[in-house]
């Protein structure tokens, strides 16, 4: 791996014990350093890694100063410094892109020569050196720089036990009335935005912010008849995080029997997840050489599978008659009007049975609104009934918005010109 890294360069002495801590190879970058100084040396590095490991090298003592890298923060410039003796590290400085200058060392001597470090990408993976009860001498590990890096072969360990975040969505719906004596195709069409979403998460190492490709199959939702289920897409090139919006139209034919009323559903099956995933980052550098290394993570993804539609039957098309819950009659092609007026006659003519009716589904009879809340329904009452307690309610109501319909129509107007309509119901 030596051709992966920029070539290492060591500054001070010669003593003390060789020592090395850094990562690289395997994603693991510098987090944190600190640094203890005190009369003519570097006294003691205290190092820690991206992976949470931490080693210490020297005896801490003396002056103290430390940096955090940010993820993604490089440096921009290394110098290093012996403390003039060849015996010792005696200084070191560096700057960051962003913005920060670190500079520490020797509390009582002065700095000499200065060794400017080829730093390469500025990725840095670690320090090596020698110690002792001081440092003896050190350098920085630092990668070549990177032409590509991406995330691939990936996998979703646990995909098959997310059942329960799939839900299903009900877009629209509605209802088609066949009159006829023939059967009927009639076309059921609706619009959708559909949104999916795809991130994976990376950590704080050398993915954090090298990787920009992620090379994997997406979990999408899959419908077979009832059931759903999550299955991996083909393989394809995508960012880290990834936003797909599309508006399509879906025209179902819905075949509606003769004499009949069919309700057509149309709906979606969304899921939301977030399960853990297994990969590889494979890092190319641009000297040519490559190294790659496994990383886990959390995938987090909103996908919804294609649009599918229901037909129910719901009942017969046009005006039915029934006499105490019984149906005696059926008229597909009659219109509201003659409903309306078919009703109220066998009402008239059979006041011992308990007369309804329906129209294309919906019960007639006295319904009364407050603004658009439905506050009574009466299908048993006669028309008179309810343009009597319409004008009732208005009247000792004043200032409310009362307003009432029968079998379908507007019963308002009617009932402010019904003075002469007893109120008692």
């Amino acid at each position: 791996m030596s051709n992966v890294y920029v070539a290492m360069r060591a500054t001070g002495g010669s003593g003390g014990n060789p020592f090395g801590f850094y990562g690289g190879t395997n994603g693991t970058l510098l987090q944190k350093i600190g640094v203890w100084a005190e009369g003519w040396m570097v006294k003691a590095v205290r190092v820690w890694l991206t992976d949470g490991t931490m080693q210490t090298f020297g005896n801490p003592s003396g002056s103290y100063k430390e940096h955090s890298f940010q993820p993604g923060e490089r440096m921009t410039r290394l110098s290093l410094w012996g403390n003039g003796k060849g015996s010792r590290l005696g200084w070191i400085e560096f700057a960051t892109d962003k913005g920060i200058t670190f500079s520490h060392g020797m509390t009582d001597w002065k700095r000499n020569q200065e060794y400017p470090i080829d730093i390469g990408s500025g990725i840095c993976c670690g320090v090596f050196g020698r110690a002792g009860s001081d440092i003896d001498n050190m350098g920085f590990v630092f990668l070549q720089k990177i032409r590509s890096s991406r995330l691939t072969d990936v996998t979703y360990p646990t995909l098959g036990l997310q059942m329960a975040a799939i839900e299903p969505r009900v877009i629209d719906s509605e209802e088609f009335h066949n009159s006829t004596s023939r059967e009927q195709t009639q076309t059921f069409s609706v619009e959708e935005k559909i949104t999916r979403k795809s991130s994976w998460s990376i950590t704080a190492g050398l993915e954090y912010s090298y990787t920009s490709k992620v090379e994997a199959g997406i979990p999408e939702v899959a419908t077979v008849g009832a059931e759903s289920t999550w299955k991996v897409s083909i393989s394809g090139t995508y960012g880290k995080e990834e936003t797909e919006e599309s508006t399509k139209r879906y025209d179902f034919p819905v075949v509606c029997p003769p004499n009949s009323r069919v309700k057509a559903t149309a709906t979606i099956k969304e899921g939301k997840l977030s399960v853990p995933y297994k990969g590889v980052i494979e890092v190319v550098l641009e000297a040519g050489s490559s190294f790659r290394y496994p990383i886990e993570g959390i995938y987090e993804g909103v996908s919804c599978s294609e649009v599918y539609f229901d037909i129910e039957e719901i009942g017969a098309a046009g005006y039915e008659l029934f006499w105490n819950g019984q149906r005696v009659g059926h008229e597909p092609t009659w219109t509201r009007q003659q409903a309306i007026e078919n009703l109220e006659w066998n009402k008239t003519q059979r006041p011992d049975v308990l007369v309804e009716g329906w129209y294309n589904g919906e019960k007639m009879g006295y319904e009364l609104f407050l603004d658009t809340v439905r506050v009574k329904f009466e299908p048993t009452w006669t028309r008179q009934q309810a343009i009597a307690d319409l004008r009732w309610q208005k009247l000792q109501n004043q200032g409310k918005n009362y307003k009432g319909w029968f079998n379908g129509e507007d019963l308002n107007t009617l009932a402010a010109k019904a003075e002469a309509i007893p109120v008692t119901v």
